[in-house]
């Protein structure tokens, strides 16, 4: 629900908005009467429609430190309706806290005095831009307002994460490219001006194919995404036993378990019939147990199969690292990597991505339970296919 911050020292004011703006009822009972004062003797209804969660301050301190918690727990507020007159520090002042706490806010004052002129308001606050409403207003007005400026604040919103986001995939890429590159201009620097051995030749080839294959993986991975984005993904699907497929997976891996040590099994029934995509339910098998690879020095990786209620359970447990709780969720990010082990791990962090986009076509989603040093635990559901027909 979009936030909605009110601050007015009185409480029949701060009702009434409750009255139009929220879709709860206040304690108070049929507040008609006190919304008169706010918005008139017009007849309104509360709007159930609408979906704001109003949060109320007495006061432009209250309201200041409702806006400070607001923006510390990540669900700030999108408006604020600040009453220009109030004891204490007034609306104009209030306001200049508020930007000052969070800069994104939409500020709307609210009086029924001429108080302050736009441009002394401007003056005070800045460039930001605000609205100016004299008391009393249509409740239709209230509602339009708090619907275009909510609106307004969560474009604004969505395309500062899209900069956000662009400017992280260039420093990636650009980090990404770069340690390859270097490795295979300086072998070739080598192989240029110095004679050697032959057996020395042909371990800087080696180094020079490793680099470039890193190079073609990326690019592979980052076309997977853009295709992940067609509107044709994930259309062709079919009925396919998974666990016969994890089977082939786990084969296909075993030996990069061995080399690290590592044992690589499966537990549950040995068959379960689902309906997807196998090309792209086999990379999301494959990207979770090389993952587990990656990331476990010492005991294994089990796939685990549970049937629940017509549905497949799908897990991937390691005893690896494990993942701290403030990187639980970011794993998921295009080119996110675990700090505490991006520095020993070679990769380009997309492998959890695809899971991501993979597990979304087919309408379910990646579960994730780890703990520092105590390994991680990737999951997902499918529908059994026996079950849906």
């Amino acid at each position: 629900m979009s936030r909605i911050l009110v601050i007015d020292d009185e409480e029949t004011i701060r009702n009434a908005y409750q009255q139009v703006l929220s879709t709860e009822d206040p304690e108070s009972g049929n507040l008609d009467f006190m919304a008169n004062e706010l918005f008139g003797e017009k007849e309104h209804e509360a709007q159930d429609e609408h979906h704001f969660e109003l949060i109320l301050a007495s006061n432009g301190m209250d309201g200041v430190e409702q806006a400070r918690k607001a923006a510390m727990e990540g669900h700030p507020f999108a408006i604020a309706f600040v009453d220009m007159r109030m004891p204490g520090i007034d609306g104009l002042e209030t306001a200049q806290r508020l930007l000052a706490v969070d800069p994104h806010l939409e500020i709307v004052f609210v009086t029924a005095h001429t108080d302050r002129t736009r441009k002394e308001i401007s003056r005070a606050i800045g460039k930001h831009r605000f609205f100016y409403l004299k008391k009393p207003f249509d409740p239709d007005e209230l509602i339009q307002m708090a619907e275009t400026l909510i609106l307004r604040w969560k474009l604004v919103r969505e395309q500062e994460k899209i900069e956000a986001d662009k400017q992280m995939f260039i420093r990636n890429m650009s980090h990404e490219l770069r340690h390859p590159l270097q490795v295979i201009l300086g072998v070739c620097d080598t192989l240029i001006n110095f004679d050697m051995e032959d057996a020395r030749r042909r371990q800087f080839l080696r180094d020079i194919e490793t680099e470039a294959r890193r190079l073609q993986q990326l690019a592979e991975n980052l076309q997977q995404l853009r295709t992940m984005n067609s509107p044709t993904f994930m259309t062709a699907k079919s009925t396919l036993d998974i666990v016969q497929l994890s089977d082939h997976v786990i084969r296909i891996l075993s030996r990069k378990a061995e080399e690290k040590g590592l044992t690589l099994s499966r537990k549950g029934p040995d068959s379960g019939v689902v309906e997807g995509s196998e090309d792209s339910l086999t990379q999301v098998l494959i990207n979770l147990i090389m993952n587990a690879i990656h990331y476990t020095e010492s005991g294994g990786i089990t796939v685990i199969f549970e049937e629940q209620h017509g549905l497949m359970k799908i897990a991937v447990k390691d005893t690896g690292i494990g993942i701290s709780p403030t990187e639980q969720k970011a794993v998921f990010d295009k080119f996110y990597r675990v700090a505490e082990s991006s520095k020993k791990v070679r990769g380009h962090g997309l492998g959890l991505s695809i899971v991501k986009e993979i597990l979304t076509a087919h309408g379910t989603t990646i579960e994730l339970q780890s703990e520092p040093g105590k390994g991680s635990t990737f999951s997902f559901m499918l529908p059994m296919a026996s079950i849906r027909h």
